[in-house]
Order: C-alpha cells, then sequence, then structure tokens
C-alpha cells in the first residue's frame, strides 16, 4: 500500500473553459486502508496492474485546459460510478462506487467503511468538477470535459462487451452532452494519424457533473479511452517507446475537438438540443434522458 496523501485537485484557472477529468490513474491506496483488503501483495500487485488506467495523468496534456485528476485508485473508490449502487449496474458485479470483487469476480475488499470512503474521496471529488462547471457558465456560457482514460488490449471478465476485436481509440459520448459535431472532430483526428476508432464500443458514456446531468446541454462532455498497448507493456506497466508518438497524436485530436467544440455549429447544435428539451422531455417521461452509461473498467 502506498501512504496517503492529501486530496488535491490541480489548480483551475479562471480563465479555462476546458477540463481534463483523469479518474483512474493514480495507483495510491492508502496505509490505513490495508485492512479492508482481502488479497495478498502479488494479488494486489496484479489487480492495480489490470484496472489502472496507467500513466493517463501524461498522456493527457493540453495547455489551454484545467485538470482534475482523482487522487486515490479506483480500487478504494471510483469517482465514475454513481454514489447510489440503485442506480449503478456494476454494483450488481460488486464493481459500484465502493468495489467489493476484482475484475474477475473475487472477493476484494470489505464495504464496512463505504459511507466514510465516499464521504472522504468521491464527494470532494464531484463537488469540485460541479463547482468548476457552475463557474464557467457563470462565466462563459458553457465549458467542456475530457474524460481521460485507457483501456486493455483483452476484454477482462467484468467487461459488458466482451467482443475480442477492439478498436486503438473508444470515443464516448452522451445524447445531451455530446454535439455530433465534436464526437466527429474526435473520430476524423485519430483516424488521420492512422488509429482504429469506435464510437461507444467497448465502452460507452462520459462523466457529467450530476448537477447537470440530463438538463443541460451547454456542459459538454467527450470520453476518450486510448488502448494501452499503444503506449504500455500492459504486462508490466511501463512505458513503451511508443508513449510519446501516443501522447502527440492524444494531444492533437484534443485539440481539435476543442477547435471543434468553439465553432459555431456545436454552438448551434447546442442551443437547438435546449430548443428540443422539452419534447424530448415528454417523450422519455419517467426515466432521465441524458443519463451517460457507466463505464468499465
Amino acid at each position: 500500500m502506498k501512504r496517503e496523501r492529501k486530496w488535491a485537485s490541480n489548480p483551475m484557472q479562471d480563465a479555462h473553459s476546458i477540463l481534463l477529468h483523469i479518474p483512474h490513474a493514480s495507483t495510491v491506496i492508502p496505509d490505513r486502508f490495508a485492512d479492508l483488503f482481502a488479497l495478498d501483495h502479488m494479488e494486489m500487485k496484479e489487480e492495480l496492474l489490470v484496472m489502472t488506467d496507467h500513466h493517463t495523468d501524461a498522456l493527457f496534456e493540453l495547455d489551454d485546459a484545467d485538470r482534475l485528476v482523482f487522487p486515490v485508485s479506483r480500487l478504494l473508490v471510483d469517482p465514475e460510478r454513481f454514489r447510489d449502487d440503485a442506480q449503478e449496474p456494476m454494483s450488481s458485479r460488486g464493481m459500484g462506487v465502493v468495489y467489493t470483487k476484482t475484475h474477475h469476480g473475487r472477493d476484494l475488499k470489505s464495504d464496512r467503511m463505504r459511507e466514510m470512503l465516499v464521504e472522504e474521496y468521491y464527494d470532494p471529488h464531484h463537488s469540485a468538477m460541479g463547482a468548476w462547471a457552475s463557474d464557467r457558465l457563470r462565466r462563459h456560457g458553457r465549458c467542456l470535459i475530457i474524460d481521460c482514460h485507457s483501456f486493455p488490449r483483452r476484454p477482462l471478465p467484468c467487461d459488458l462487451d466482451q467482443t475480442a476485436s477492439r478498436p486503438d481509440i473508444c470515443i464516448g459520448t452522451s445524447s445531451l452532452h455530446t454535439t455530433d459535431t465534436v464526437a466527429r472532430a474526435s473520430c476524423s483526428a485519430f483516424e488521420a494519424r492512422g488509429y482504429t476508432v469506435e464510437v461507444n464500443r467497448p465502452y460507452e458514456g462520459t462523466i457529467v457533473p450530476p448537477l447537470y446531468l440530463g438538463k443541460d446541454p451547454f456542459v459538454q462532455s467527450i470520453m476518450i479511452e486510448v488502448g494501452r498497448w499503444l503506449y504500455m507493456d500492459e504486462a508490466t506497466g511501463e512505458r513503451l517507446s511508443t508513449f510519446e508518438t501516443c501522447q502527440e497524436s492524444v494531444q492533437a485530436a484534443m485539440e481539435a475537438i476543442v477547435e471543434a467544440w468553439r465553432g459555431n455549429t456545436a454552438r448551434q447544435e447546442e442551443k437547438e438540443q435546449v430548443d428540443d428539451r422539452p419534447r424530448r422531455l415528454r417523450s422519455q417521461a419517467g426515466r432521465d434522458p441524458g443519463e451517460p452509461k457507466t463505464k468499465v473498467p
């Protein structure tokens, strides 16, 4: 286990209306939570290797953006799950906001400290993201979140999509919070560099602050999932010599996304979502019309 460090996010600058959300890069598990886990040292090392989005805090860099990096491992708390397990599909597999099962279904840890973990890590993280979005809406009228992930070459036993063939890049979208213009720009940017790309496969959805989820199309979000084999050795977690090339490609794609998002077409699509909102609410009464799908891993 690693030593505890203070919960913190990267400084958020007033001028930036773009946020890089990096939820799964950390391997930190404070020593005071060690007795929650049922795994031995080697088993824990394997689970961290498989479940961590290694190096995404370095892979995703953009000068004109703020960063919100979750400070502890998802094996302790996963900020991309719904807080309420009743709303979270993966909770049935023991992988809700506080995991109790490993990626292959073995016992991972006790949930006896669930509420304390959620209050200490999950709630401050989402409060920070919600406050950032509220402030940017007030200052700029709109904002964009880029949800930054990586994924393994082969499906994990816990994955909902078990299709063996996987693209190099997965783009996750939301019907309300991702315009077609931005989604197309992301795909085109990666394809121009020779990567295979699919939308919402093998993972779907993108993070949206709960305060605005399904409600405000001016809070835009898009997920980028990068195949780990493109930049790291999946057996060791070490960077490959191709890391910088992949990093440059990711940066170019994010720049294309931002350019598209700042353009008039994307702005018009957001306004059309607002105009169309009452009709969609009537046609989808009884469920959250904008709820993104859960992402695993």
